[in-house]
């Protein structure tokens, strides 16, 4: 087992075998989430399970297993901070690769243990329940769950202290969104993509498409399908409009040529907003911008501030990694290695992404683009998680369209 940090009062405790008991008397004195590990997948897609346990002050730990040995059961233990959150990722991989993903976060109930099934199935839809929880759990530790057929449960439950019930699950499709928790037990939800042309395209195709309705930083923007900057990108001027990808033709590259208003106008519509400011739509001051218990996007792209790159730290890798100074932005998600330890895709490179973050100053409005992109260039000066307003090309004006500027967006979760 390989330990890159330490919990104040955690510990992890050794492995449990599928069918062990634990104690009805440990589980009345101990606050611990037991966490039970399975795949649907055969023998020739994946050779192995990585698991990795995040809390409050960083990694908690890791277990692997090979996937002949599933399910892996083990526990993680709070002796006297039962109100930690954990975020508990499995990630099915195969020669090195990643195969699957499934994230959880939980929070743990003081004087109680909760059962978290994470099942890395193939098959999960709407109606799998790839993610479920037992809260007060006693008894046996069962085998992980069935990949098909399961009614899909909230994971968490309450607070367990009388409180509101805490938020454990996003809106959206499943996999949509990616829960976040921040060591001071804030939550939100992001976007595990950016936002594709396909999508954007589903904007402009519907009535709430309406220029009219934007606040007033946004008169300038009269059409959403056309870029408002005359001195933007000339690939984006020349195809009007729908810019310059197509969603017939490449649905699932991100959509760029948008400008700032664009993207905030997408996200409204989408029920979401644009990722700036944590449990607040106010916008986020620029001092924030690498506070990960305010910047809902520095939070997701560092791995709560614990990393420079979604992936860890190495600026060696970064290439080798996620799309950086290659001039084309691929389809999203393309690169497992890119991912942050939650789950969210190419949050360095490919296209910058807008912020809702903007400063006026000398009579124009300035807002953050974050991440870098595949045309920035000097990978590892902006393709980074901590670009801020002090780098170049990371403070544009608010109607700048250019083809390597997109966006995703956040959600408050829902409980």
């Amino acid at each position: 087992m390989a330990l890159r940090g330490s919990l104040p009062r955690l510990a992890l405790l050794s492995l449990l075998a599928s069918g062990a008991v634990v104690a009805a008397t440990d589980c009345s004195e101990l606050t611990q989430v037991v966490i039970v590990v399975d795949t649907d997948l055969a023998p020739s897609d994946v050779d192995r399970v990585d698991v990795t346990v995040t809390g409050p002050n960083g990694n908690a730990g890791d277990r692997s297993a090979e996937a002949a040995s599933l399910p892996l059961s083990f526990s993680v233990q709070a002796g006297s901070n039962p109100s930690a959150d954990l975020t508990i990722v499995a990630v099915a991989k195969r020669g090195g690769a990643d195969v699957l993903r499934r994230t959880a976060v939980v929070r743990m109930t003081d004087g109680k243990s909760t059962l978290v099934h994470l099942s890395l199935c193939r098959a999960c839809g709407a109606t799998c329940a790839d993610v479920t929880t037992t809260t007060d759990f006693t008894g046996t530790v069962p085998s992980a769950p069935s990949c098909s057929g399961a009614e899909e449960r909230d994971g968490g439950g309450d607070a367990g202290d009388g409180g509101p019930p805490v938020a454990t699950r996003c809106p959206g499709a499943p996999r949509e969104m990616t829960l976040i928790a921040t060591p001071g037990g804030k939550r939100f939800c992001i976007d595990t993509t950016e936002v594709t042309t396909s999508a954007y395209d589903e904007f402009l195709k519907s009535t709430a498409a309406d220029a009219s309705t934007q606040p007033p930083e946004c008169a300038f923007n009269t059409d959403f399908s056309k870029p408002q900057d005359p001195g933007g990108s000339p690939e984006c001027e020349l195809s009007r409009p729908v810019f310059q990808l197509d969603p017939a033709t490449r649905p699932d590259v991100p959509m760029t040529c948008a400008d700032w208003c664009d993207a905030r106008a997408y996200c409204a519509w989408k029920g979401k907003h644009l990722c700036g400011r944590i449990g607040e739509r106010t916008q986020l001051d620029y001092g924030a911008y690498v506070n990960p218990e305010v910047s809902e996007w520095y939070a997701a792209c560092s791995n709560l501030g614990a990393t420079t790159y979604p992936y860890g730290n190495a600026e060696d890798q970064l290439s080798a990694s996620c799309n950086v100074d290659t001039d084309v932005a691929p389809t999203v998600c393309n690169r497992p290695t890119c991912r942050t330890d939650a789950g969210v895709c190419d949050m360095v490179g490919n296209v910058w992404e807008w912020e809702d973050a903007c400063e006026l100053r000398e009579g124009l409005r300035r807002c953050l683009v974050r991440g870098g992109s595949a045309r920035a260039g000097n990978p590892g000066i902006y393709d980074r998680c901590n670009i801020g307003p002090t780098g170049k090309y990371a403070d544009v004006p608010i109607n700048t369209s250019q083809n390597d500027i997109g966006f995703r967006c956040c959600a408050d979760p829902l409980n």
